[in-house]
């Protein structure tokens, strides 16, 4: 049986057991979503967010060495990256150099683009609320969680073609249904 067919909980224990292609496996499987709400949480800087799922990536692999229950690896992953996160946004704070209000202006979007970027995404997850609910569901996954195709066709008992293809149809439904609004939103 290939690593892919198994559930999370027989990787951990191969994962306790040495194996990294397992421990690879399992975050494969996660790092998507993870990596989003580190992106998040570190207020879209790509390169912390990478630098605090390093972080997250040695812990987890230190806590399956450790041996402690893991009843759901995803949940237990997202609660490691959201304290490296926690911890990694702590810590520069503590080192941060000191700005000049120019560097600063140029860094930070201003209160109109803030405005007009949360409005954005509102009407785009609105738009998708919308679409049937296969292809929401492929839709909202795959483009706003930053799942992939195997990862979701697991989640929602379909084959891998049958998720391509309401994400197909789902993207092509939304640029229908929001027209020139679709090029500014990058569909």
């Amino acid at each position: 049986m290939k690593l892919a067919e198994l559930p999370d909980s027989d990787l951990v224990w191969l994962a306790r057991g040495g194996s990294e292609p397992a421990f690879n496996e399992l975050l494969a499987r996660h790092d998507g979503r993870v990596f989003d709400t580190a992106l998040t949480s570190l207020r879209d800087c790509r390169s912390d967010a990478e630098d605090a799922m390093q972080d997250a990536r040695l812990a987890c692999w230190a806590g399956i060495c450790a041996g402690g229950q893991i009843d759901d690896f995803g949940a237990w992953y997202l609660g490691i990256a959201r304290k490296c996160c926690h911890d990694f946004y702590k810590n520069r704070q503590r080192t941060a150099d000191w700005a000049t209000y120019d560097d600063v202006e140029e860094m930070v979007a201003s209160p109109l683009e803030q405005i007009i970027d949360l409005e954005e995404r509102s009407y785009l997850h609105g738009a998708v609320d919308v679409l049937p609910a296969r292809q929401a569901q492929a839709v909202r996954m795959h483009y706003l969680e930053s799942r992939d195709y195997s990862e979701i066709a697991r989640e929602m008992g379909i084959t891998e073609s049958a998720v391509r293809d309401a994400t197909m149809k789902g993207l092509a439904n939304l640029r229908e249904r929001l027209g020139d609004k679709a090029e500014a939103l990058g569909l």
